[in-house]
């Protein structure tokens, strides 16, 4: 069953967020707004040890595919934040978790 518009988590201000760096907040709001544009839900789960991150779990609670043999689940995804320039070797970026 989708989510419509209405029934989508109402999105909060990024200073209202518990914990991590400005960065972190404003990635976890963006995150959020596209989720919510999906009908995805998305809720903040914690902040990561060093406050660059943080854990974040999305909801799916629809057929995102007509073959999909999953309708209701969530996965948990760690949102980092960085503003460094990453280097770039044989065309992938490298980022240290």
């Amino acid at each position: 069953m989708a989510l419509t518009p209405q029934e989508a988590p109402p999105l909060v201000s990024a200073a209202a967020l518990p914990g991590g760096d400005r960065r972190t907040r404003l990635a976890y709001s963006y995150l959020r707004a596209l989720a919510a544009e999906a009908c995805l839900g998305c809720s903040w789960l914690k902040s990561h040890p060093d406050g660059r991150g943080v854990e974040v779990r999305l909801e799916v609670r629809e057929r995102l595919d007509p073959q999909a043999q999953l309708t209701d689940f969530s996965f948990d995804i760690l949102l980092r934040a960085t503003t460094q320039t990453l280097p770039v070797a044989d065309s992938k970026l490298l980022f240290p978790l």
